[in-house]
């Protein structure tokens, strides 16, 4: 997906105020965003090529690890590399394992 917009959450606003530390110059916030589909694998049905989408789901999952497997996303055991317990889009600087 390209991203074309973003929006700032209230969780975010934390971040930004510096009330939660972990924001580093040149971070980019916002885990609702919007964009065009510009790939879609085999098993993707839901979507098409060109569509325009909005994602404000914000967790980082690996889709599987025994967390994953157990539907507690947000505990994804492999998504920060840094070995806390998960990871969100515009809260850390850590990147998707897929």
């Amino acid at each position: 997906m390209r991203v074309t917009l973003t929006a700032l959450c209230g969780s975010d606003l934390h971040l930004y105020h510096g009330t939660v530390q972990g924001m580093e110059p040149g971070q980019t916030s916002g885990h609702e965003f919007m964009g065009v589909v510009e790939e879609a694998g085999t098993e993707v049905h839901e979507v098409e090529v060109g569509d325009r989408v909005v994602v404000i789901h914000f967790n980082i999952d690996c889709g599987h690890c025994w967390s994953c497997r157990h539907e507690l996303w947000s505990q994804c055991d492999r998504s920060d590399p840094k070995g806390e317990l998960g990871a969100a889009f515009g809260d850390t600087q850590t990147l998707p394992i897929r």
